[in-house]
């Protein structure tokens, strides 16, 4: 029984893990996601997020929804748009899964 247990824990672990993510994707891709990323874009003036990054693009398609706050470590604030921000791919690859400052 101690092994079923185990797994038990191992499972609810896991989709603790990947629950907040998948309600972020299905949120990013929503018409409310694309909504509040074209919204967020005109908030930032068309830039970064980062302000030691001079990106700059008209487009909202150039920018990467970020989580300030890491879903890793924060999965409440998944989908909490207060918790999200624009940033251009290699600030966010720069900052990764972490909380880091950019």
């Amino acid at each position: 029984m101690a092994g079923l247990a185990n797994l038990d824990d191992r499972v609810a672990r896991i989709n603790q893990y990947y629950s907040p993510r998948h309600q972020f994707n299905l949120w990013r891709s929503s018409q409310d996601g694309k909504t509040w990323k074209r919204e967020q874009h005109k908030k930032q003036k068309y830039r970064c997020a980062n302000p030691n990054c001079d990106f700059v693009h008209q487009e909202p398609e150039y920018f990467e929804v970020d989580h300030i706050k890491p879903i890793k470590t924060h999965p409440h604030l998944a989908v909490d748009e207060k918790n999200l921000q624009l940033l251009c791919p290699p600030c966010n690859r720069r900052k990764g899964p972490s909380d880091k400052e950019i």
